[in-house]
């Protein structure tokens, strides 16, 4: 975030880009929100960053967890297993 704060102020930047982690994306989500300037979420999977948490200034670049889960489930049930795990890190609270 301080670099973010840091190019935007200085540097008279007009978008963002990245956010790797989601709890990272979700702060620069906000402060996209905040100062009204354009980010495109590069990396960060959760959901939050446009849905409950989205706003109009924020874009997001790849698949949500939501949506690789989606796309996976319909595939994974031809398998015709009986129990199935999705492990994946929770970052949206760190």
């Amino acid at each position: 975030m301080r670099v973010a704060q840091e190019i935007v102020t200085r540097e008279q930047v007009k978008l963002l880009f990245g956010g790797y982690l989601s709890n990272t994306g979700l702060a620069l989500a906000d402060y996209a929100k905040q100062r009204r300037i354009f980010f495109l979420a590069a990396e960060a999977l959760t959901d939050k960053i446009v849905w409950q948490d989205g706003n109009k200034y924020t874009y997001r670049l790849r698949p949500s967890t939501y949506m690789q889960v989606a796309m996976l489930v319909p595939e994974a049930a031809k398998l015709k297993k009986k129990r199935w795990a999705l492990v994946y890190p929770n970052y949206d609270e760190l």
